[in-house]
């Protein structure tokens, strides 16, 4: 469910891709250079969040952001796919589009996993580039991940690809 008060400011509540990375908000075949996804793109965070999102762009000195933070604090609708199950998000991105054909994408994501209830904090970059027949896109992912035993661990993430169109 969508609500959209102005351009700079919509609310959207039910399950959504997890704003992270471009990756996992344009997925599609027909939006996408590869057959296959990105390990970061789907390992290091949950696919969908089932809670409420606040979202919206706005213009600054002639260029365009972005931005986005959403919750969840309840069980998942029909969480079937993805690496990581969860019952609480709180994240947030920001992202920069800039005149010369450059965008930078930056996220950030606290989230604990279900059953297991490790804490993780995620941070990210996603970069893309494109310029006529030419387009460059990555995206990096860093989590610490704490355990309820105890221990933590770091996980890193990334990709870079580049297309020319023929």
């Amino acid at each position: 469910l969508d609500y959209l008060f102005s351009d700079t400011f919509k609310i959207r509540a039910g399950k959504f891709l997890t704003p992270i990375g471009t990756w996992n908000e344009i997925h599609a075949d027909p939006l996408t250079w590869t057959v296959s996804r990105p390990l970061v793109s789907t390992v290091p965070f949950p696919e969908y969040t089932t809670g409420v999102q606040f979202f919206g762009d706005f213009g600054l000195m002639d260029e365009d952001l972005e931005y986005s933070v959403f919750l969840q604090n309840n069980e998942s609708i029909n969480e079937m796919t993805g690496f990581r199950k969860t019952h609480l998000i709180y994240g947030g991105k920001i992202k920069w589009f800039g005149r010369s054909g450059l965008e930078i994408g930056i996220p950030l994501l606290y989230y604990t996993e279900y059953r297991t209830d490790n804490r993780i904090y995620l941070t990210g970059l996603d970069i893309l580039y494109k310029k006529k027949w030419f387009e460059i896109m990555g995206e990096a992912t860093y989590s610490h991940v704490d355990t309820m035993a105890g221990s933590d661990s770091r996980e890193y993430g990334y990709y870079l690809q580049g297309v020319y169109a023929l």
